[in-house]
């Protein structure tokens, strides 16, 4: 689990410590620096799976745009606290741009049990600085292994599984950070779009592939398939089941049939609305062979009835308590957070020279007195983030 995250010269960050929780819900204004928190985390996904070079393409940013305007150097670093095999792990990722942007440095440190984390008593089991790399061995009587290379990617994205008995710790926090997936547009054209069996059993981080998905649950494991549509019910009756059909050259299409005044209908995807087919796909997620470590979800209310936004919320709750993925999702929706305990939730805004501050809603300036009278999104809304933290 990631316990807190440290910015450093990152965007609109110049320097921030967020401590986050389970299920953690991030409000504020727009440009606040929500999305870009998360942005944070994602990068450290994308440095172990992928390259620098990639990372810029998928995004579509020039690495000119990443570093704080206002740092004196084009620098800036992204430190992972983790809660890891009962012990604190932190994983420090630098980058800067000399020639071309680049890994500047990288430290996993491992900290003994009962540790916080914050001392100098930890473990240094990965360090480099430019192309050298040192990494320390967990075998009996082995010796530090130095490396000089380019990299364009974290270190930790070329350890394996086959190097769990010399490097467990690399592997664990590998692991962590393969697992962190990012749905920060959940596009309602691919959850519509027919997807091909052969793309693979995942969801797409825009939603693509759902149709595919749902097809091969249901082939495959047809509990699990069952257990989507009940959770689905559960938060919209009307719905009477879910279809998803092979069609030709190995494309799936969904198909939901739903009940409207005592008759039932069947549509097809095209004709579904957006918001039950988000509810459909977080549904989904709780049947992902690989369970996501972070699930990262931006404005998850889009195109949502108010009444299934608790839905929303209960799902995603339920997914933390089965103790296998964090969810952090930003929202500008007052009444997505009132179903959320507000120590959860985090709001976001700008302070002293344009800084974000990050600040728990149950932390803010007269929250006991004001939380007698309103919920947690009603007073957000109500009261404002001004009042709320100066």
């Amino acid at each position: 689990m990631l316990r807190s995250l440290k910015i450093e010269g990152f965007k609109a960050y110049g320097e921030a410590v967020i401590a986050l929780r389970p299920f953690t819900v991030l409000i504020g204004p727009n440009g606040a620096g929500k999305t870009t928190l998360m942005e944070a985390i994602d990068i450290l996904n994308w440095l172990v799976t992928g390259t620098i070079a990639e990372l810029m393409e998928r995004k579509g940013w020039e690495y000119g745009d990443l570093p704080h305007l206002r740092a004196p150097t084009k620098a800036f670093s992204i430190t992972a606290t983790l809660w890891l095999r009962g012990r604190i792990v932190v994983w420090k990722l630098g980058l800067g741009a000399r020639r071309r942007p680049g890994i500047s440095h990288e430290k996993v440190t491992v900290f003994p049990e009962g540790a916080d984390g914050t001392g100098d008593d930890g473990d240094v089991v990965l360090e480099r600085t430019g192309r050298r790399m040192t990494r320390k061995s967990e075998e009996k009587d082995s010796k530090q292994e130095s490396i000089e290379q380019t990299l364009t990617s974290s270190w930790l994205s070329a350890v394996s599984d086959d190097d769990k008995k010399r490097f467990p710790w690399l592997v664990a926090v590998a692991s962590w950070a393969r697992a962190i997936r990012g749905y920060f547009f959940l596009d309602p054209l691919k959850l519509r779009a027919p997807s091909r069996i052969q793309q693979g059993d995942g969801i797409g981080v825009n939603g693509e592939n759902l149709a595919s998905f749902l097809f091969q649950l249901r082939r495959r494991d047809r509990a699990a398939f069952t257990r989507v549509q009940k959770r689905v019910q559960k938060h919209y009756p009307r719905l009477v089941e879910l279809t998803p059909k092979a069609g030709k050259y190995g494309w799936t299409n969904l198909e939901v049939t739903e009940r409207w005044n005592g008759e039932t209908a069947q549509f097809n995807a095209r004709q579904v609305s957006s918001g039950l087919l988000r509810l459909v796909t977080v549904a989904a997620m709780h049947e992902l062979s690989e369970r996501p470590t972070v699930l990262l979800l931006d404005e998850i209310e889009n195109g949502v009835h108010p009444h299934l936004l608790g839905g929303f919320v209960k799902m995603l709750q339920e997914l933390v308590a089965e103790g296998e993925t964090q969810v952090i999702l930003a929202t500008h929706s007052p009444l997505t957070v009132n179903f959320c305990d507000p120590g959860d939730v985090i709001l976001v805004t700008r302070g002293k020279r344009g800084h974000p501050t990050c600040v728990p809603l149950d932390r803010t300036k007269g929250f006991e007195r004001l939380a007698r009278h309103f919920g947690p999104g009603e007073l957000w809304y109500n009261v404002g983030e001004d009042a709320l933290t100066r």
